[in-house]
């Protein structure tokens, strides 16, 4: 299975990690995509630093883009060919899906799962 976890958070990044734990098989890989948009890149840094820490024995790739989250995230879907998306369920400090996880869920094509 190929996993891509989009994230821009260690809350969701903690949280990919706990949802993953017992779930990863040794054929299968996980990429984790941190976004950034706009100049402050280290909520994103710090997001790739927990899976580096959380996942070490994963078939682990991480890769960092610029842009559009949610044009970002589908180009990387269908660039890696995943197979299921975890993505966070809002920005912090916001009170329900956010504009990126409900396009993801829309326009993905394949299973995604939301993360608190």
């Amino acid at each position: 299975m190929e996993y891509l976890l989009a994230t821009a958070s260690v809350h969701t990044t903690a949280a990919a990690a706990d949802w993953l734990a017992g779930r990863l098989g040794p054929d299968d890989r996980l990429t984790v995509l941190g976004v950034v948009e706009g100049d402050d890149d280290r909520d994103v840094e710090d997001a790739l630093n927990v899976a580096r820490v959380r996942l070490p024995e994963t078939d682990l790739r991480v890769e960092r883009r610029e842009g559009v989250p949610d044009r970002e995230i589908l180009a990387a879907v269908d660039a890696l060919g995943a197979e299921h998306v975890l993505v966070g369920l809002h920005q912090p400090g916001g009170d329900g899906l956010g504009t990126t996880a409900a396009a993801v869920l829309v326009e993905a094509g394949v299973p995604v799962t939301v993360l608190p």
